[in-house]
């Protein structure tokens, strides 16, 4: 799902957990480099019952380099 706001945030929700993260990256890159924003948001959504919410929760900024126009993206992770 792309979500766009005035300031061109962009999300993507996923519920699959194992893939998402390489998927999930790979996916907002694409976004982003249509929507001409250098930076995004990936969420995932962890419904594994056999992890708490400590090791759901978090937040990891990652650089993905090497995308068509030459720029670095920045994407924020938020577990939860």
């Amino acid at each position: 799902m792309l979500l766009r706001f005035a300031h061109a945030f962009q999300f993507i929700v996923s519920r699959v957990y194992n893939r998402t993260l390489t998927d999930g990256l790979a996916q907002i890159a694409d976004y982003m480099d249509k929507a001409g924003v250098n930076e995004g948001h990936l969420i995932i959504f962890d419904r594994r019952a056999n992890r708490t919410w400590d090791e759901k929760i978090f937040m990891e900024v990652v650089k993905l380099a090497g995308v068509p126009d030459g720029s670095d993206h920045s994407v924020r992770i938020w577990g939860m």
